[in-house]
């Protein structure tokens, strides 16, 4: 008869451990998806502005090539946003390191190594094909942006 009074002690002297190790183990689980979800939204919030600027300096370049003479100010304006834009992309380490430099590099080139900035400044027609490499490598530029966030939070569907 003892063993059948101690049992519902044991369980009343159990029980509210049991019931703060259950809210403790819920708040730790609801708090790391709230950090997660917050990190999320402050990264979707880095990588608007970065695709922002990305559209933004593919329009001044755009416009640089249709000028009929070199727009110094415009190639100068357009090599700083370049570099600023390098270092946003760095900041967001998105995907592997060499993969994502690459991108750049051929986003960067297809606007800045033809008729950039030279004494030899052709104004280019807007079906022509060094605007239609930069559109193609923004468009790259920017995929892959946004396949790697996709991936990095398992957004996107295999």
């Amino acid at each position: 008869m003892s063993q059948t009074a101690e049992c519902p002690s044991l369980l009343n002297a159990i029980s509210p451990v049991v019931t703060w190790s259950l809210v403790v183990l819920g708040w730790l689980i609801i708090n790391r998806q709230h950090n997660t979800r917050e990190t999320r939204k402050e990264l979707r919030s880095q990588l608007d502005q970065v695709c922002k600027e990305i559209a933004d300096v593919e329009r001044k370049a755009t416009n640089y090539h249709l000028e009929l003479t070199c727009n110094r100010e415009l190639g100068r304006e357009i090599k700083i946003r370049l570099k600023r834009l390098g270092r946003s992309l760095k900041l967001l380490n998105f995907g592997e390191k060499r993969t994502q430099s690459h991108r750049f590099v051929r986003f960067r080139q297809a606007i800045t190594l033809k008729n950039f900035d030279t004494a030899h400044h052709e104004q280019q027609q807007l079906d022509g094909k060094l605007l239609d490499e930069v559109a193609v490598e923004t468009e790259n530029l920017v995929f892959f942006l946004e396949e790697e966030f996709a991936k990095k939070y398992k957004i996107l569907k295999r």
